[in-house]
């Protein structure tokens, strides 16, 4: 895994530095979609808040809270519209137990997600003063979230010790749902971005909201 998020992000920064000459450029922009490609990048905070439905930890859940640094290729462009690979790094704190059954508070959330793009900062040209996005993928993180079933089993084991409460506690990763709208602010855009995640744990969802701005300078190609 780790190395997956090595590989992504060693991608992104990988090709933003190519370019192409500007006669090819002009020659893409002719018609109303175009490859020639940009790099954009957003910067802010995230809450992050596990919801469940399950009776008994229905009012047990915590909320995290962090920082998010997401780099961004839009990769097909037309005037105001793009579609666009993205990461959302984030660093969150909030009391969380491990594999281990050890209390953390630091933990990180890594969504790797395809966007469509529209209006305000859909590209680094785009005129209109609002926009939006709608996304799809796929997160990853090392937060652990209490699993319903497994407490449950975990409750009703009468040779349960301590030592096995860590072994009720599943990832929060799974597909990741993305949308938002985006107003100009500046140079660049303010974005309110609402997520959520299937976590594959029985009677649970996690909800989220990024506050960020992304930044309206960038290197085209």
């Amino acid at each position: 895994m780790k190395r997956f998020y090595s590989i992504a992000i060693i991608c992104l920064l990988f090709i933003s530095f190519f370019s192409d000459d500007a006669e090819a450029q002009r020659r893409r922009r002719r018609g109303a979609y175009y490859n020639s490609s940009e790099f954009m990048y957003s910067l802010g905070a995230t809450a992050v808040m596990p919801r469940y439905t399950d009776e008994f930890l229905k009012d047990s859940a915590e909320e995290y809270f962090g920082l998010t640094f997401s780099p961004r290729l839009n990769l097909i462009m037309g005037n105001e519209q793009s579609m666009s690979l993205a990461l959302y790094m984030s660093l969150l704190y909030g009391e969380y137990l491990n594999k281990k059954g050890e209390t953390k508070d630091l933990s990180y959330e890594i969504p790797f997600v395809i966007n469509f793009n529209f209006g305000a900062g859909a590209t680094h040209s785009a005129q209109s003063s609002l926009g939006g996005f709608l996304g799809l993928g796929y997160q990853f993180s090392n937060l652990y979230l209490l699993n319903p079933e497994l407490f449950g089993q975990l409750l009703t084991n009468p040779n349960a010790s301590p030592d096995d409460f860590g072994d009720i506690v599943s990832p929060m990763e799974g597909f990741y749902l993305n949308a938002g709208f985006r107003f100009a602010v500046g140079s660049g855009t303010g974005n309110i971005h609402a997520f959520m995640v299937n976590t594959k744990i029985e009677n649970q969802k996690t909800y989220g909201l990024r506050f960020m701005y992304t930044f309206g300078d960038g290197r085209r190609y």
